[in-house]
């Protein structure tokens, strides 16, 4: 078995911050002039550095000697989706008899699963977990990300948005077999269970199928959108299935419609989809496996082979089951298919979704060199002028190094976050630690 590569970077960032906590070590005494503790002479100041020194050397150490094959993971590992996605690490680990570590990266940017994943060795060693649940590329934009980045493995889960009613209401949507019903939804107040700038963009989607004249009203949550309708502020509705399934008091009182999913579902067999009532609309969310750009498509079929033997994916099955979410076992080319028909609605829509973003997809040399040396300037000029200046100062032009979107538009948060961590910190080390800052 080939030797797996060490990591480079963390251990060149983390060598940093060891040099840089062996000097302050040296210079102890010039350090406790200008930050002073009531613990004992010197304790403070030496507790911190040896803490940091401690992690920066672990962390170093697991970097010389990473595992050999990773699933990235955005989802929590005690969640129901990060269980599912440590039975599928499991089942590899089983067939392919060696660990396959679960690291989980959740969020965006630099440090997710889904920029570790697109950036990783084509070598079919590094799978990811991609999703279009995401909080700012969701749906249809986070199909359009997946594909841009990743080529299509497997796909595991897809929640599928549903059109709801009460139960028995009649009204012009109570026939479903004529033909184009939905369109008659004119003149209804229909609710969506997010807010108005949740970027979701399912509202739009439907006016661009030629679903017009009906009013939108947006909801908090899915409970609020189906309490509105059993109330009567509004005649239909859109939200996820898994919530409607997960709750038995709905299914009494609520009825589904029609589920926007490429095709009926087994556990829904007699209700039609959009695009069997001949609107070519597919909304959701999904999760699957998906692995680099440029990977040599036997590597594909063979991870695919390994989680689709009859014992593996009847684990699988039964995991999903488990967790109240709606399988969605497919290969790579129907999973390519749905993310594709999502990503083909994003188009549409044009650049409604990404009016706010702009990604950098890289993290150069530059950008990790100018944090390590703004991290020194902060260590050399904070007994100069205190410690408020110049955290504001360090923390917001680290910001700006690093942040991985437009920075004009996230300015004021940048700005408003610096002065937030800058003042808890001071407070808190002020009065839990007594330490006096200069």
């Amino acid at each position: 078995m080939r030797k797996q590569k060490a990591d480079l970077p963390i251990i060149f960032i983390m060598v940093g911050i060891i040099g840089l906590s062996i000097f302050m070590l040296a210079d102890l005494a010039h350090f406790e002039s200008h930050v002073a503790g009531t613990v004992g002479p010197g304790i403070f100041p030496l507790f911190i550095l040896v803490i940091v020194m401690a992690m920066a050397v672990l962390i170093a150490g697991k970097a010389f000697f990473p595992p050999e094959y990773k699933l990235l993971s955005p989802f929590p590992s005690g969640s129901g989706k990060g269980l599912i996605v440590n039975r599928i690490a499991g089942i590899f680990s089983k067939e392919l008899k060696t660990p396959v570590a679960v690291m989980v990266k959740s969020g965006e940017g630099y440090f997710s699963a889904e920029y570790m994943g697109s950036t990783a060795a084509p070598d079919g060693k590094i799978i990811t977990i991609i999703t279009n649940e995401k909080p700012t590329a969701l749906n249809f934009l986070g199909a359009s990300k997946a594909l841009e980045k990743f080529v299509p493995v497997m796909g595991v889960v897809f929640d599928p948005d549903i059109l709801v009613t009460l139960s028995g209401y009649g009204g012009n949507i109570d026939s479903f077999e004529t033909s184009r019903p939905l369109l008659k939804l004119a003149g209804f107040k229909v609710g969506f269970f997010h807010s108005a700038d949740f970027p979701y963009h399912l509202r739009e989607a439907l006016e661009k199928k030629g679903f017009r004249r009906f009013e939108s009203l947006f909801f908090d949550d899915p409970p609020e959108m189906l309490g509105s309708l059993k109330k009567g502020g509004i005649q239909a509705g859109f939200c996820p299935l898994t919530h409607f399934l997960q709750n038995e008091e709905l299914c009494r009182n609520f009825e589904i419609r029609a589920i926007l999913s490429p095709t009926r579902l087994p556990a829904l067999p007699n209700i039609p989809t959009f695009q069997e009532l001949g609107v070519d609309l597919i909304s959701g969310t999904w999760a699957g496996l998906g692995i680099p750009k440029n990977t040599d498509l036997s590597v594909i079929t063979r991870k695919f082979s390994i989680l689709s033997k009859p014992e593996n994916k009847r684990i699988l099955e039964e995991e999903i089951k488990e967790r109240r979410e709606i399988e969605n076992i497919q290969g790579p080319e129907e999973f390519g298919r749905l993310i594709s028909k999502q990503m083909e609605m994003q188009r549409d829509l044009g650049g409604v979704q990404e009016e706010f973003r702009a990604e950098k997809d890289f993290m150069s040399l530059y950008r990790v060199l100018g944090a390590i040396g703004l991290f020194l300037l902060f260590i050399l000029v904070y007994p100069l002028a205190g410690f408020i200046p110049i955290s504001f100062s360090f923390l917001t032009a680290l910001s700006i190094l690093l942040y991985p979107w437009r920075i004009r538009p996230a300015l004021p948060r940048i700005v408003m976050t610096a002065v937030a961590v800058t003042a808890a910190v001071y407070v808190i080390f002020s009065l839990l630690f007594n330490v006096v800052f200069s």
